[in-house]
């Protein structure tokens, strides 16, 4: 019973680990044409373009750490299946579309 006492609390220090990476992770980035990358807690993010906003997207679970994410894209009812989503720090964000398009956003 002691055991399994130690592994609940260990479980539960991990799970506030991660809980607190996403917090600093999640919030609005923008880049210098005034782009904006919102990033939600849960993991899923939405992208706003001149007023037109994407469907929101999902990077990952919501105790997903890693530093680069691979999703389907949809923006302007076009789908970009090879989107890249880089975190370079807890304050910098690239936005890669189609291994073509490169955005560069900053937390606000």
């Amino acid at each position: 019973m002691k055991y399994l006492y130690i592994l609940f609390i260990i479980l539960s220090i991990n799970t506030l680990y991660l809980e607190a990476q996403l917090y600093r992770r999640s919030g609005i980035y923008i880049d210098k044409e005034n782009r904006k990358l919102i990033i939600y807690n849960d993991g899923s993010g939405i992208f706003k373009e001149n007023g037109i906003k994407s469907k929101t997207f999902k990077i990952g679970n919501k105790m997903s750490l890693q530093n680069e994410y691979r999703f389907i894209f949809n923006f302007k009812n076009k789908p970009y299946s090879n989107t890249h989503l880089i975190f370079i720090d807890d304050d910098s964000i690239v936005l890669i579309i189609n291994n073509y398009i490169k955005y560069y956003f900053e937390k606000e």
